[in-house]
């Protein structure tokens, strides 16, 4: 199977026994990409910092439960992926007005985007939540389509139908925003 950020070097043996140098090597490996991922899902950067903290300890909590012999990151990043969801799910959030926060966080652990990139971003931020899910794992974190069809179980082919709406999507907002720049 094609990886697409690959992350053979976290000692799962020793996250078993509880060592703290085994945890930094997961934060090391799959901080960075974790707090990306989440902060894309959430938009606002204290709260991705939680959902980070609250899938660590899911994970070093559940480490005993991974098969040896599987790979690491489809199952690091399903949890991941299921805590983000969950985190939609709460009390919280239904009851917030995302209106009402003026969010302009940047990722300390990245250089900061261009202005492209930020418009992209909040493109991206407007597609609908399995739709984007999917585009940020595929076109951010570089993952294969096998691999997003292995994380959130489903069909590969589900996985391909998505990025294409998504690119689909993208496009027509782009067009918009230029016949509107234009008039």
């Amino acid at each position: 199977m094609v990886m697409g950020k690959d992350f053979t070097n976290v000692d799962v043996a020793g996250l078993r026994k509880g060592l703290s140098s085994a945890f930094e090597s997961l934060l090391k490996n799959v901080g960075e990409s974790s707090l990306r991922i989440a902060y894309n899902f959430c938009g606002d950067l204290d709260q991705a910092k939680d959902i980070l903290q609250e899938t660590l300890l899911k994970v070093l909590n559940n480490i005993n439960t991974f098969r040896d012999g599987q790979p690491f990151t489809p199952w690091y990043f399903r949890i991941l992926t299921n805590t983000c969801k969950d985190w939609k799910r709460t009390y919280f959030w239904r009851f917030r007005n995302p209106l009402s926060q003026k969010v302009d966080h940047t990722l300390q652990v990245l250089p900061p985007p261009i202005d492209e990139e930020l418009e992209i971003l909040q493109f991206i931020r407007r597609m609908p939540r399995k739709m984007r899910i999917i585009f940020i794992l595929h076109y951010q974190e570089e993952m294969p389509v096998v691999q997003i069809a292995e994380i959130l179980q489903i069909s590969e082919n589900t996985v391909r139908v998505q990025l294409m709406r998504g690119r689909q999507f993208l496009r027509k907002i782009l067009e918009k925003e230029m016949k509107d720049i234009e008039i």
